[in-house]
């Protein structure tokens, strides 16, 4: 299993793996946007989520941080 652990955000750009997904949905552009960023929310809607908890004040918006707790 893979260690899981924290990185700069600019290894996005290099990361050996990285997962994406496409959904269609019924709601608006501002619909869609209220669920993702109800982060305490996520487990609801991603299998993979099991808990999401802000870390950082204000807990939305640039910079701000979040424990997410994953599946297995």
């Amino acid at each position: 299993m893979a260690e899981l652990r924290e990185r700069p955000l600019g290894f996005a750009d290099s990361a050996p793996f990285i997962a994406e997904g496409r959904a269609t949905v019924a709601a608006t552009a501002t619909e869609v946007w209220e669920v993702l960023v109800d982060h305490r929310a996520w487990s609801r809607w991603f299998e993979a989520v099991k808990r999401c908890e802000p870390t950082s004040e204000p807990a939305e918006g640039v910079g701000s941080t979040r424990t997410v707790t994953l599946a297995g």
